[in-house]
């Protein structure tokens, strides 16, 4: 084969590897699809963050700092004039709950936020939602849940039946508190109630504050009990009837904004990091895949041994 040929071939192959190159790029900016709008408007920006899944659950449901960072995001936007929560989760974990309520707290200093509840805002998900300030259930919606729950799995003896022994080396009584490989004692019985009366504590001030109302008036509710929307709007514990139309209605009008709003939705985060592949970054995507597939192996149920902000029954 000549020169001549080789470079043709060459150019033949650069402009493959350039038009494959250009295709990744476009690839990649479709899937970041930083916003949503409807076709033709030209209104108000309005920033939409959804909370979907359980709480504290990075792969598959909320994890908390992400999303709160979206509020935040959106909180320091000029250009987006409202923030609508979306939430649809039975709760989780108390730290990610918070995380992202008290992000919503400073976001409503510099624009107004309503919350819009799906078939289920209960617990950490309720804790989330009284930050805002409207919130909005559909009549079946099922929200509420104020309380805190711990769960602990004890398997001695199954240890014994299958002939294993554990030994547990630590340094204070409590460090091995709710191991499941030995009963509770009265010690850390006692431990972990204190811990939960804490956190409930925070919970019964948090939607006292969310609510305008006293704990006085929310502690008869906070039993653990599930609601209704159409039961939270009677006890005070939602503002409005109505889905997410209604809601963002509802954050217009509070907000002073008229016309057709632009819905505004948080970048995607591509999980398999094509820009690192393409500037030769290969290890870090691989470490990332391997740790992945080993996640994915050891995989245990979210929280499970911890506490939690969860209606344990509701399905997510």
């Amino acid at each position: 084969m000549n020169r001549r040929s080789l470079a043709l071939l060459a150019v033949v192959f650069g402009g493959f590897f350039v038009l494959f190159l250009v295709f990744l790029g476009l690839a990649f900016a479709a899937l970041r699809g930083e916003t949503h709008t409807r076709p033709g408007t030209d209104g108000p920006r309005i920033g939409v963050v959804e909370l979907r899944g359980v709480i504290g659950d990075p792969r598959n449901g909320i994890d908390g700092s992400r999303e709160a960072e979206q509020v935040r995001d959106f909180a320091s936007d000029d250009d987006v004039e409202g923030i609508l929560v979306r939430i649809e989760s039975p709760g989780g974990a108390v730290a990610p709950s918070q995380e992202i309520n008290e992000e919503i707290q400073r976001a409503r200093a510099r624009k107004k936020v309503v919350c819009s509840l799906g078939q289920t805002a209960a617990s950490g998900g309720y804790y989330i939602a009284v930050a805002c300030d409207r919130i909005v259930a559909n009549r079946g919606t099922l929200t509420g849940s104020i309380g805190v729950i711990s769960q602990f799995m004890s398997v001695p003896e199954w240890l014994e039946l299958a002939r294993v022994q554990q030994t547990t080396l630590k340094t204070g009584a409590l460090k091995d508190a709710g191991s499941p490989f030995r009963t509770l004692t009265d010690e850390d019985r006692a431990y972990f109630e204190k811990m939960l009366d804490r956190i409930y504590q925070q919970f019964l001030a948090a939607v006292a504050e969310g609510r305008g109302k006293k704990v006085e008036e929310i502690k008869p509710l906070a039993d653990g009990r599930v609601f209704t929307g159409e039961e939270a709007l009677e006890l005070g514990l939602v503002d409005k009837l109505g889905n997410f139309r209604t809601a963002l209605d509802e954050l217009m009008a509070i907000s002073g904004l008229e016309g057709e709003p632009q819905l505004v939705r948080p970048e995607r985060k591509d999980d398999f990091r094509w820009l690192e592949l393409l500037r030769g970054d290969a290890r870090s995507v691989a470490r990332e895949v391997a740790r992945g597939a080993v996640d994915g192996i050891s995989q245990r149920p979210v929280g499970q041994g911890g506490v939690m902000l969860l209606a344990p029954w509701v399905t997510p």
